[in-house]
C-alpha cells in the first residue's frame, strides 16, 4: 500500500508584513540536523596552552 503524501502549511517567522504561508506536499520517514563548529588553536610563546579561536559554524538539514 503506498503512502499518500500530506499537505503541510510552512509559516515564516521572519519577515515582517510580508508573511505569507503556504501549503507544500509534506510527508519525511525521518529528519535530522547536523550542527558543527570549527576552532583554530594558535600557540603562543610564554603561555601553557594556545588560544583558542571560533572560525566559524554551520547546520545542514
Amino acid at each position: 500500500m503506498a503512502q499518500q503524501l500530506a499537505k503541510a502549511t510552512v509559516v515564516p517567522l521572519d519577515g515582517g508584513a510580508a508573511r505569507t504561508a503556504f501549503e507544500v506536499l509534506f510527508n519525511p520517514t525521518e529528519y535530522s540536523v547536523e550542527y558543527s563548529a570549527a576552532f583554530a588553536e594558535t600557540a603562543l610563546p610564554g603561555l601553557n596552552n594556545p588560544i583558542i579561536q571560533f572560525v566559524n559554524g554551520n547546520a545542514r538539514c
